[in-house]
């Protein structure tokens, strides 16, 4: 049996420490030991010095950060097991006998819930790094009460990848070719994107029962809180070119001031700049997700910017908010980041973190294994200063936040692995250097393709790129399942007479075939 110990806050003054079990509880006073400048030096250091420091790098701040994080989680500790009594609770609570720790944090206090717990220390440790680990989530009273769910030999990941014009474009293939890397010898375990990344595609896909149950939503994106309500009356906007049934439905819901927004994409063609945004409040969400059954929601959105709206600021708060309200009302479990991630930290992450997964582990105990890979390999980037190449280091494994409303257990049984079955192609091998840049153009003719077009043509002078870039897209498209093959006609040595018979002699082989 799990060996529990709650900390359960009425407010931002009192703590209440409860050892599953072994009651009764225990009323402590609470003062968050952090301040303001600690909270921004921790931003500072996760999304300008790991990702925007091109020569003038502030190494000394960065290693005084990294000194600090464990005193910082000493100090969190403190804060809590502040007397005697305190303290031989916790004793009694990791010498008991288990196989598995959980530390809840239980509140609606955002002020509370926004503290990187993640960070607790005690006795030379990070709480995450004992043996067994001790698996730190925030545990949010739901609203409704989820249905037992029976563990599955199967699991169906809903990939959401938005990318709105005049937001700052991110890497969209990031989060899934670790996702994709990391399940390829799962079969068990497959992939949808939902293309284009529209909420009224989310809610015809989850409706559809002709196609599979999803059990994991993973959106990428971007998020929004807003303190005010500066942004009600564009979102109730929005609605109008929202098919009737869904406007119907989402139009009397409440939206007001401290909400959190995910930006989707708004539906339509897809533009020369794109699609525009689309705000999508909590409310909308959940009533979206709440007959769904979906066990787990992965937000993986940018934190890094503030987003303007009539030349206001809006606070960029929008995840913990969202993560919040989806567990109290649709979703038992919610995967968020407190911060931007680099591409490095993603791969570790999401890569790990899926094939714990597929090992029968608990969705807590999934991500302190993941937390691990992050400890142990710091490097996140490199960079040329002067006449050598740095080396760019982060202690980011705190980023990821657990959100659940009940147990914490495993979404599926233990997977066995098999070789994945090849796909009818062509295509040369990705050179070890792999592929750079070109994010954008290969985002764009995705989404052409998403819009039924049927042809895109690439021309340029030679030398630029467009028969790499054209292979890039077809082992994309192919490892997506956007399509069942991929033929690559070369004419590049070709001198035959009749250039449609060497495009179907191609074609037959490939897809063996004969025409």
């Amino acid at each position: 049996m799990p060996q529990e110990l709650n900390l359960h806050f009425q407010n931002a003054q009192l703590v209440t420490i409860q050892l599953a079990q072994h009651p009764p509880p225990m009323t402590v006073d609470f003062a968050i030991p952090l301040t303001p400048k600690d909270r921004e030096a921790i931003r500072h250091y996760l999304e300008v010095y790991a990702a925007q420091y091109v020569m003038d790098i502030d190494d000394q701040e960065a290693e005084r950060v990294t000194v600090q994080l464990p005193q910082w989680g000493q100090s969190l500790f403190d804060a809590v097991f502040n007397n005697t009594s305190a303290k031989q609770l916790f004793a009694q609570f990791i010498n008991t006998p288990s196989d598995k720790y959980l530390v809840t944090i239980t509140t609606q206090t955002q002020e509370i819930l926004s503290l990187p717990w993640e960070l607790l220390h005690d006795a030379g440790q990070f709480l995450f790094a004992f043996r067994p680990s001790i698996t730190i989530l925030r545990r949010i009273p739901p609203k409704t009460t989820f249905p037992a769910y029976v563990r599955q030999s199967h699991l169906h990941i809903l990939f959401l990848i938005s990318r709105p014009q005049r937001e700052s474009f991110l890497n969209p293939r990031a989060d899934a070719q670790a996702v994709l890397k990391a399940i390829a010898n799962y079969p068990a375990i497959t992939v949808e994107f939902l293309q284009p990344a529209t909420l009224e595609n989310l809610w015809q896909r989850l409706q559809n029962p002709d196609l599979p149950h999803v059990d994991v939503i993973h959106f990428d994106g971007h998020g929004v809180f807003d303190k005010t309500d500066d942004l009600v009356q564009t979102t109730i906007m929005q609605l109008a070119g929202v098919a009737r049934p869904l406007r119907k439905q989402l139009r009397d819901l409440k939206i007001g001031a401290n909400t959190g927004y995910l930006l989707f994409e708004k539906a339509g063609k897809y533009g020369k700049n794109g699609r525009d945004k689309f705000y999508v409040p909590t409310s909308w969400l959940n009533h979206i997700l709440s007959e769904s059954k979906v066990r787990l929601m992965v937000l993986s959105a940018c934190q890094s910017a503030m987003i303007a709206h009539d030349d206001q600021e809006i606070d960029e708060e929008p995840i913990g908010s969202i993560a919040v309200g989806l567990v109290k009302e649709s979703v038992p479990s919610v995967l968020a980041m407190s911060y931007s991630v680099m591409p490095r930290a993603t791969e570790l992450l999401f890569g790990g973190f899926y094939r714990e997964i597929a090992a029968g582990n608990s969705v807590g105990m999934a991500l302190d294994n993941a937390r691990q890979a992050l400890l142990q390999h710091r490097k996140r980037r490199d960079l040329q200063q002067g006449q050598a190449r740095v080396e760019i280091e982060v202690s980011d494994w705190f980023l990821p936040t657990l959100y659940q409303s009940s147990e914490d257990t495993p979404l599926v049984s233990r997977m066995t692995q098999e070789s994945p079955q090849p796909h009818p192609h062509n295509l040369p091998a990705l050179p070890y250097a792999g592929f750079w840049g070109r994010r954008k153009e290969l985002w764009q003719i995705e989404n052409w393709f998403g819009d039924g077009v049927r042809r895109v043509v690439v021309s340029g002078f030679s030398g630029q790129g467009k028969t790499f870039l054209a292979q890039e897209l077809g082992r994309w498209l192919l490892q997506t399942g956007r399509f069942e093959a991929v033929v690559f006609v070369d004419y590049s040595g070709y001198q035959g007479p009749d250039a449609v018979q060497w495009a179907v002699t191609t074609l037959g082989s490939v897809i063996e075939q004969s025409f």
